[in-house]
C-alpha cells in the first residue's frame, strides 16, 4: 500500500488503471481526503503506480509498512473466513446508528455484517462519508 499526496482522485484511479495488469494489480484503497489517496494491490502494481504518481507531479508518495493488500480484490480469499466469523458473533442492537461508505445509517445486524465483510476488497470513502 502507499499514500499518495497531492493528486486528486480521477487523477489516482486513471494511474491505477496504468499501473495494473491482469498478473499485477493496484486500485485506491482509502479516499481520506481530496488530496490524499492511499492505494493498495500487489507489490508490483503498487510500485508502479508510485513512479507514475511521482511522475504525474504528486507533492508526496509514501510507501506504507502493512501486511497485506487491504481494500483491494487480493483480500478476496479471506473474505468468506471473515464473513463466517462475523456470522459466530452474538450480536446486541447497536446503541448507535452504524455509518458505512456512503450507505445510509444501519442498526439491521445483517447489513452490518455484509458492510464489514465488503470493506475487505472495496475502497474506503471516508472523506465522502464524512460529508453527509
Amino acid at each position: 500500500m502507499a499514500a499518495i499526496i497531492g493528486l486528486d482522485r480521477s487523477v489516482v484511479s486513471e494511474l491505477c488503471l496504468k499501473a495494473s495488469s491482469e498478473e499485477s494489480i493496484v486500485q485506491p484503497a482509502n479516499f481520506n481526503s481530496p488530496e490524499q489517496i492511499v492505494v493498495s494491490g500487489s507489490v508490483t502494481g503498487v510500485k508502479r503506480l508510485m513512479t507514475l504518481a511521482k511522475d504525474a507531479g504528486a507533492k508526496r508518495v509514501i510507501e506504507l509498512n502493512v501486511s497485506g493488500a487491504f481494500h483491494s480484490p487480493l483480500m478476496a480469499s479471506v473474505r468468506m473466513s471473515y464473513q463466517r466469523r462475523w456470522l459466530a458473533v452474538k450480536w446486541k442492537m447497536p446503541e448507535y446508528r452504524f455509518t458505512a461508505m456512503l450507505q445510509q445509517d444501519h442498526n439491521e445486524q445483517s447489513v452490518i455484517r455484509k458492510l464489514l465483510t465488503d470493506q475487505l476488497t472495496s475502497p474506503v470513502l471516508w472523506s465522502d462519508t464524512i460529508k453527509i
